[in-house]
C-alpha cells in the first residue's frame, strides 16, 4: 500500500472515530480528549510525512548523480567515436 494512501486511511479513521465519539457520548471533557487525539495522530502523520519526504529526496538525490555519471560515460563514448572517426578520415586523406 503506497504512503500516501495509508496517511489517508488514518486521517479517515481519526476523523471517523472522532465523529463517533462526539455523537454518541458527547460531553465537553469527551470532545477535548478527542480533539487532543486528532492532534497526536496528525503531528505522528505529519512526521511521517517528512520521513517520506527526505526519503524521496534522497532517492531522487542518487537518481540524479547515477544519470549524470551515465550521461558523461555518453558523451565519453561519443568523444571517442568522433576522435576514431576523424582520425579515419584524415587517414584515408593522405593515403
Amino acid at each position: 500500500m503506497s504512503p500516501i494512501l495509508v496517511l489517508l486511511c488514518h486521517i479517515t479513521i481519526v476523523v471517523l472515530v472522532s465523529s463517533l465519539a462526539l455523537a454518541v457520548w458527547g460531553g465537553v471533557l469527551l470532545r477535548q480528549h478527542c480533539a487532543l487525539l486528532v492532534i497526536v495522530i496528525f503531528q505522528q502523520l505529519e512526521s511521517e510525512l517528512k520521513k517520506l519526504q527526505a526519503i524521496i529526496q534522497e532517492g531522487t538525490q542518487s537518481f540524479d548523480e547515477v544519470l549524470m555519471q551515465l550521461f558523461m560515460q555518453k558523451i565519453q563514448a561519443e568523444l571517442a567515436v568522433f576522435q576514431v572517426n576523424t582520425f579515419s578520415q584524415a587517414h584515408l586523406l593522405h593515403s
